[in-house]
């Protein structure tokens, strides 16, 4: 791969003040005037800059502009910093931001991270991986958009070993770096825990279990701890068609509420999204029931009160350690060096506010 268009602008500015184009506090021209100039993107000319800053040789100041800090101080022989791009579906309060927090903190005189957001729309996942390529990153994160399958354009990256990791997301038959929660574990953890509360027929919340194979793993899991412990969950008890967190919530709570009518066995529910806990808390509530007295609740994910004690019941994904395994598997990968390629991470069954925390009569 050709050098990155980033780390030439980034040399020849720095090769520029090292003859003298631009001496000591002066200013250098803007990111606008840099691209126009070079034939190159805002963002190239952005990176450029923030890589001379990184390493002192510039300043730059909001409003004022860039300029050059003490060209004395160049070393002519210091490389130029790498750069992955990490491109997540979202960040919210219950999962993403810890994780984008740890992969920032490991990153810390290793990389630099730029971000890209594509709210689980597969299309603008394409144009975030495209516009970091044709920026020149050299690896990437990806935590795949919520789809049955695993893009075009990430398979062609795998095939072509330039150094990528998926997060929440393997493919069988295709030898990728992947970093995931053990789905299986998790989900026989918050099972193990209702069944000794004494619960037999526990409802199962999920979006459409063709989505993504998180949530297809989730689902198998549950089948397989039903035949290991001879315990039969009867599937009419799930309702896999809930839009936690893309849905309008009045019609999603009241489609939960209607389940909850239909079958009034239902003693238990395991939420397969924390939106989706949100919703069937309401529906226990509009049914005039109580959390935790009446119908138990657990789910993947619960962020804390103001107070620290979770609202539910739940299996708390260790974002710390998804982030910086995947950045050190990258960076493995980016050095040519041996990078295990499926790694599982293991979730916490952390009690909350939503199970009675003793055996059903």
């Amino acid at each position: 791969m050709s050098k990155s268009l980033y780390k030439n602008l980034y040399e020849q500015i720095k090769q520029d003040i090292l003859n003298g184009t631009y001496k000591t506090g002066e200013q250098i021209p803007s990111e606008l005037d840099l691209a126009s100039a070079y034939g190159v993107s805002r963002i190239t000319s952005k990176k450029a800059l923030e890589m001379l800053a990184a390493e002192g040789i510039v300043e730059r100041h909001v409003g004022r502009g860039t300029f050059v800090k003490n060209q004395t101080t160049i070393n002519q022989n210091s490389s130029s910093q790498k750069v992955i791009g990490l491109v997540m579906v979202s960040m919210t309060e219950h999962y993403g931001t810890e994780i984008v927090s740890a992969i920032e903190a490991f990153a810390a005189g290793k990389c630099m991270v730029v971000l890209r957001l594509t709210y689980g729309i597969p299309e603008k996942e394409d144009e975030a991986i495209k516009e970091l390529m044709e920026f020149g990153v050299d690896g990437l994160i990806v935590f795949p958009a919520k789809s049955e399958y695993i893009s075009e354009r990430i398979l062609q990256l795998v095939i072509s070993q330039f150094p990528i990791v998926v997060v929440d997301r393997t493919i069988n038959g295709i030898n990728m770096a992947s970093v995931r929660t053990d789905n299986s574990r998790a989900v026989q953890a918050g099972l193990e825990y209702l069944t000794f509360l004494g619960h037999k027929h526990i409802a199962i919340l999920s979006p459409s279990l063709q989505s993504n194979n998180v949530l297809e793993e989730r689902s198998k899991a549950v089948i397989q701890f039903s035949a290991d412990r001879g315990i039969f969950f009867q599937r009419k008890h799930w309702l896999t068609s809930i839009h936690g967190d893309s849905g309008i919530p009045e019609e999603e709570a009241e489609k939960i509420l209607r389940h909850l009518r239909q079958y009034p066995e239902i003693s238990a529910i395991f939420a397969f999204e924390y939106p989706i806990a949100l919703l069937a808390a309401e529906a226990i509530k509009r049914q005039s029931k109580h959390l935790a007295e009446d119908i138990d609740l657990i789910c993947f994910d619960s962020p804390p009160t103001m107070f620290g004690q979770p609202p539910f019941t739940h299996l708390r994904q260790n974002e710390k350690a998804l982030g910086e395994t995947a950045l050190a598997t990258l960076l493995n990968l980016m050095n040519q060096e041996e990078a295990e390629n499926k790694i599982s991470i293991r979730a916490e069954l952390i009690v909350g506010q939503s199970t009675r925390g003793k055996k059903v009569d």
